[in-house]
């Protein structure tokens, strides 16, 4: 995994490259911790047992924020805390 800063991750999220940036992270697989929304969580499980898929997950901390999916990219809907709404604006801005 490539560790990275916040400021440099942007590189790493639109090539779904697994990286580290301290309280951001991307990575492969899935998992739940922190404050996600059921279905956004039970969207990311369903789609990361889809072995033939291109996925891809970014956390905030340890709560899953976005993932990508069979070339998409979903993000949580709930309101986070200041700090992890900003690592969705790096995220959202990264892939736009």
């Amino acid at each position: 995994m490539i560790r990275t800063s916040i400021k440099n991750s942007a590189e790493y999220i639109r090539g779904r490259v697994p990286f580290d940036a301290g309280n951001l992270m991307g990575i492969n697989t899935v998992g739940y911790g922190g404050w996600a929304s059921e279905p956004f969580v039970e969207g990311a499980l369903a789609a990361y047992r889809d072995f033939d898929s291109d996925f891809f997950v970014i956390y905030s901390y340890q709560t899953p924020i976005a993932y990508y999916y069979r070339g998409e990219w979903h993000f949580d809907t709930l309101r986070h805390s200041l700090t992890t709404a900003r690592h969705i604006t790096t995220v959202k801005r990264a892939i736009s």
